[in-house]
């Protein structure tokens, strides 16, 4: 048996004791890192989601655009609206009474109720969508809406 110099357990028994603990805090340590980097890259994934389910209302935009020369506004905005029970990701997506923008409100945390917008313009028949954000924090968005 090992000597001791304190009369507990032998010394090469401490020291397995500590190198464990020390692999121990290692491994915490990473596994800390990656749960944070991973939920930050789940909230994206989320609001990428969203950003997929309001696919089907700007095709409905650009083709109300097509039929009628001019983007929906007032009544015609209603039509144009997506919520929570045809959603998973968002509580809400609609097309603004105004006529300006594609608003996706967001459900569930940490970005509840929080809201980000599309902007479309229109050349040669041809229409690009521009993200930004109203009240959601850039890191939530992706990179082309930051």
């Amino acid at each position: 048996m090992d000597a001791t110099s304190d009369g507990g357990a032998p010394k090469g028994l401490r020291r397995w004791i500590g190198r464990i603990a020390v692999a121990a805090a290692v491994i915490l340590v990473v596994l800390l890192v990656l749960k944070g980097s991973c939920s930050g890259y789940d909230n994206r994934r989320i609001v990428t989601e969203a950003i997929n389910e309001a696919a089907p209302v700007k095709a409905r935009v650009e083709e109300f655009y097509r039929k009628n020369g001019a983007l929906p506004k007032g009544a015609d905005a209603a039509a144009f609206r997506l919520d929570a029970t045809q959603l998973r990701s968002a509580r809400r997506i609609e097309w603004s009474a105004t006529g300006r923008a594609l608003v996706i409100t967001m459900d569930g945390e940490p970005y509840a109720g929080k809201r980000f917008a599309f902007e479309p313009s229109e050349r040669d028949g041809h229409f690009e969508w521009t993200c930004f954000a109203i009240e959601m924090e850039a890191k939530y968005l992706p990179a082309a809406c930051r």
